[in-house]
């Protein structure tokens, strides 16, 4: 019999070597099918058939219980990032996939390993996942500041440093191939258009991304070059 409160591996692998192979399968799959959905059963049930079959050399199957073991594997990481456990066990397609993608990309704690991770377990090109990973860091940058107080006794906004985003930003630029070059300088001037009006340093930062990309300038970006230099040293009183 094979118990899911304390679940040992070896013992139901010799639980199964007393049946026969056909038996075997079969109990597993009776098992899979009879029990209330958890990630921790699902997960058990999965690694034992997964174990089972690659032992025994049964590729049909393995296939099968790859694909649950793996999404399992998935389910507890979704919900560490705030992402209910059910979307690991979708199959989810156009719109979908793509908003499960922004929530991902969105969440505390990604990497770019993690990234290239998740876009393989979704079926998504990892360089969507990094065009898309990229925009949402520019749109969602959220400053860090402090309030000082100067010599005139008025209260100044300073705007801590941004290169953390900077890094990552060109991280990911590291990583785009020359096919999706293209795609990557649309997204960078599509971007432009949505960030937040005082928010000069992501400007700054999409110009130098752009130079970095296309080894040149947009004639309308240099005139922006000078005034965003200004403005970001300009004290922002409140």
């Amino acid at each position: 019999m094979i118990m899911f409160k304390n679940f040992n591996l070896p013992c139901a692998l010799n639980f199964l070597n007393y049946l026969e192979e056909t038996q075997a399968l079969l109990k597993i799959s009776e098992i899979e099918n009879s029990i209330s959905f958890s990630i921790q059963r699902s997960n058990s049930i999965s690694l034992l058939g997964l174990t089972y079959c690659k032992i025994n050399q049964i590729n049909n199957y393995y296939t099968h219980f790859f694909k649950k073991y793996t999404q399992c594997l998935w389910a507890k990481k979704l919900s560490d990032f705030g992402i209910s456990y059910k979307e690991a066990f979708k199959n989810l397609k156009g719109n979908e996939l793509q908003q499960l993608l922004l929530k991902f990309v969105n969440s505390s704690g990604v990497t770019l390993s993690l990234l290239k991770d998740f876009c393989l377990f979704v079926d998504v090109s990892f360089q969507e996942g990094l065009i898309t990973y990229l925009q949402e860091l520019l749109l969602s940058w959220d400053p860090v500041v402090e309030i000082k107080t100067n010599n005139s006794n008025k209260e100044e906004i300073v705007f801590k440093s941004t290169e953390s985003l900077r890094k990552l930003c060109f991280e990911i630029l590291s990583k785009v191939n020359s096919e999706s070059k293209p795609d990557v300088q649309n997204v960078l001037l599509t971007t432009w258009n949505k960030v937040n009006y005082y928010y000069y340093e992501v400007f700054s930062i999409i110009i130098e991304l752009y130079e970095k990309l296309t080894n040149n300038i947009r004639e309308e970006f240099n005139g922006y070059k000078i005034l965003l230099t200004f403005l970001m040293s300009y004290r922002r009183v409140r």
